[in-house]
Parts: C-alpha cells; structure tokens; sequence
C-alpha cells in the first residue's frame, strides 16, 4: 500500500506540474478511455448455441465438422457432433456458423500492460499516458482472449479494470539484481519525480537470495498469479544479474509458496541453468548467443517451456531498413504516433539520439541479437523444446494484439507449421494456466468459452487467424 500512496503522490504532482489540479481526471479518463473497437453481437444471454462449424481437434490437428456448440454460463458444455444433429429446441441465443472454423481463443504469454504506446525511445517526448482499456480491448479485438504479464500494469493506480478484456494472468514485481535489468532503463526512460516510485511498484531489487529472503517471501504472499524474475545480464551491456544460487533458491521459495516462476534470460547459458533450477518458463528465447546441440537437450530434459517472443530486437531491424511494413492489424491497431515514428527515416531520426542504454555501441549489437534470436527459435522447434506463444508486448514495436498475429506469421516463415503454432497459442499455454476450475486453450466440454470464428483456415495458413468473423470471451458474442 506504502508503494501505491508513493506512486499516486508522485503522478499527482507530475499531473499539476502539466496540466494543474484537473490534470488528474482527464488523465484517468485517457487511461479508461475505450477504443471502441468490439461490440456485443447478440443480447447478454447464459445460453449460447454455435450451429454448424468446423472445430479444431486439438489431438489430431484436423478440422472435424459439428452440428453445434452449446455453452452455459461461459463453459462449453456439449459438442454435438456432424451426426448427432443440433438441439431441436434450445432456449437461448444461437450464432449461425456458417461452415466457418471454430479455434480456441488464443493466448500471449508475455504482455506489459500500461508500458508503451509502441514508440521507439527516440520517438518519446516526455510524459505519455495512453489508454490501458484501449490495450485490452486491441487483444481480444486481435482474437487473444488471455494474457500472460511480463510485469504488473504500469498504470494500475489509473486503470479502472473496465471495457471488454481478455483474461489476465498477472506477475509480481520482477526479481532482479540490485541495479540489474530494468532498472537501469527506468532510471534512463521515466522522468522525475515519478522514476524511484514506478521502480518500487515494477521492479524488487534484492543484493542475493539469501540476504533478502524475508522481503521475497513477503513478494510471494502478494496477489499475483506467478513470480516474474530477472537473470539477464546484457540490457544494458554487462549490467548487475542474480546468480545461479539466487536463482535455485528464488525458484524454492516460490514453488513451496504453491506460485510458478517466469524467468527472463538473455543468454542460452541462463536459459540453461534457469530451466535446471526448475523455472516453469523462460519468458524469452535467448538472443545473446545460439545454442549447442548439448544445451537443447538439456532443455529438452527439464520439460521447461519457452516463449518465442520473436520480435524483440526484430523490431529494430525492421523499422531500421524497412524490411517489411505495418500489417494491415498492426496500422488499424497501433496508435497514430507509433504508425507515424515507424515510418519516419529510422537512421536520421538516430543520429543525434543520445542514450545510455542504447548507446551506438549496443545499436550495434541489435542486428546479431535478432540473427541469434531467429536461430535459437528454429533450433528449438527442430529439437522439440516446448514453446509458448509470447510478444512481449509493450517494448517499442509492437501492437497489442496484432504483434500475437504477426509472431505467428514470422514463426510460420521460420518454417513451423500452422498446426504447432496454433497450439503454441492455445493448448500448450491453456494446459499450463488451467486450474481445476477451468480449462482454457481447448475447445471440449466443461472447458471455457474464449473462441474465435474464423473464414479462413488456420490449420493450413497461420495468416487466417486475422480472418475472424467473432471472438467469443467467457461466452459473451463479440463483433469487430
């Protein structure tokens, strides 16, 4: 509570400083602010019958045809099949399918929420709000009808929860080194007063495991549905990380705590020894440097899942020689300072851009960081590591939503094929957020109703993910 008296203090005092005492209700008002995007497409109902679709069959990677769909109060509780016949009566809504494909509703497992409008650091002037509900609404719009944090919501003292959202798994503020990643880069990006406060509310800074115990321990007591912890030694270049004992003993504490842990690494030497200490994901595929054959199969080994996040230093490159342009998801989505800085001559918008953290020296890494990132992802998919879907959206260029579709597009181009990447999305992270009270990623009885109704075929094309015709969260109907 202390943190959140100090963060609010902090924000109130930048809000008079620009726009004086009013400043505070127009700026939680721009941070509700709805996109206006998604609409109800039938009248609220507990009821709802699908007629007639082509359903993704998880097991065999096919598309079986069913008569209907039937869903109560968001769980789907019967697939009628092609013989079977629909209901003859059914007292609730009904969606004609139309022969259309039905796929489970698709999840990002790495998501910061309230970070970044997508802008690159050159582009930013000052202080700069957007709209959390905005964000949240652009993924279920995208058809990610959960998320996965990376970091709690930058501006939660804001955010008033409201608008249509998909299903939010949140983190615990980010275990790091003392001076150790992100802390150098919001002392650098976050502008007084508000730079100590935002790092009290993101980031625990700890000198070791060991020394800190007492204040991890109260970390896991905390509201969270995983512990998000840092060991990563290259952002900026050879700053402070955990040690691997820190990192054992992180990891204890937080399974004895019944919690699961998310850990951000760099390099394959700290996937590696992350994922034997017994981290349940690795929220990054390392970029620092390629793996061996003797590092995939120890990864292989320790069942750990990793998350692609294949556009991290991607971006740069990308905007940097213009390789390819905003997605038509992406241009729709993406706020109009995004779009603009993106289009803007990258190398002359960088020649005067001082930065500690991107100095021209690390610039001049990124290139290798994105060629190692894209070896180390095949390399994975060949060796049959588990993977997860991520983008870790809310770092400079990425769109909420549009980036998961464009993730999976890129994997496709990798040569993954549509029907693993589709369970990336869905199955694989829905069997490791399921709780005995819910089942998400799969389409089955008793399980959730997060769908999505596409015209196109995912199971043959990835790209028809961004064909959907409705996304359907908790079985509530949703028009685009």
């Amino acid at each position: 509570m202390t943190r959140r008296i100090l963060f609010a203090f902090a924000l109130l005092l930048v809000l008079i400083l620009l726009a004086g005492t009013g400043g505070f209700f127009h700026i939680q008002a721009k941070v509700n602010e709805s996109a206006n995007l998604l609409h109800p497409a039938r009248q609220p109902s507990n009821r709802l019958l699908i007629t007639r679709v082509r359903v993704f069959d998880d097991a065999s990677g096919g598309l079986k045809p069913v008569e209907a769909v039937e869903i109560r109060e968001g769980r789907i509780t019967a697939i009628h099949g092609a013989n079977a016949g629909a209901p003859s009566t059914f007292e609730g809504d009904i969606l004609a399918g139309e022969n259309r494909v039905l796929v489970p509703g698709l999840i990002d497992f790495h998501v910061h929420y309230g970070s970044s409008d997508g802008r690159p650091p050159w582009a930013m002037e000052g202080v700069s709000l957007f709209s959390v509900a905005a964000q949240r609404e652009a993924f279920l719009y995208s058809g990610v009808t959960a998320t996965v944090e990376g970091s709690p919501n930058a501006l939660a003292n804001l955010d008033r929860q409201q608008g249509p959202s998909p299903r939010i798994f949140s983190a615990s503020r980010m275990i790091t080194a003392a001076d150790g990643h992100p802390v150098p880069m919001f002392r650098e990006f976050v502008p007084w007063p508000l730079t100590d406060s935002v790092i009290a509310e993101q980031v625990m800074p700890v000198r070791s495991a060991d020394a800190d115990q007492a204040a991890i321990e109260g970390l896991l007591a905390e509201d969270s549905h995983h512990i998000k912890l840092v060991f990563d030694a290259a952002i900026p270049w050879d700053s402070p990380r955990l040690t691997e004992a820190d990192i054992r003993q992180v990891v204890s504490l937080a399974h004895s705590a019944g919690k699961p842990v998310y850990v951000h690494v760099g390099t394959t030497q700290e996937a590696v020894i992350a994922a034997e200490a017994g981290a349940d994901v690795l929220m990054h595929t390392p970029y620092v440097d390629r793996f061996s054959e003797s590092d995939l199969e120890r990864l292989k080994r320790s069942g750990t899942k990793v998350v692609t996040t294949g556009q991290i230093w991607e971006w740069y490159v990308r905007g940097l020689n213009k390789t390819s342009g905003l997605t038509p998801l992406e241009r729709q989505l993406a706020s109009d300072a995004m779009v603009a800085a993106f289009e803007e001559d990258w190398n002359d918008a960088l020649a005067d851009y001082q930065s500690t953290t991107f100095s021209p020296e690390y610039r001049a890494r990124i290139p290798g960081f994105a060629a190692n990132q894209a070896y180390n992802l095949k390399a994975l998919y060949r060796a049959g590591v588990p993977q997860l879907a991520g983008t870790d959206f809310g770092i400079p260029g990425l769109t909420p939503g549009a980036s998961l579709i464009r993730e999976l597009t890129l994997l496709q181009s990798y040569g993954y094929e549509p029907v693993d990447l589709l369970r990336m999305a869905t199955s694989a992270p829905g069997e490791l957020l399921a709780t005995p009270d819910q089942s998400l990623g799969i389409i089955k009885a008793g399980a959730q109703a997060d769908l999505l109704l596409l015209d196109g075929d995912p199971t043959a094309d990835i790209g028809a993910l961004a064909e959907l015709a409705y996304v359907i969260r908790d079985g509530r109907v949703y028009s685009r």
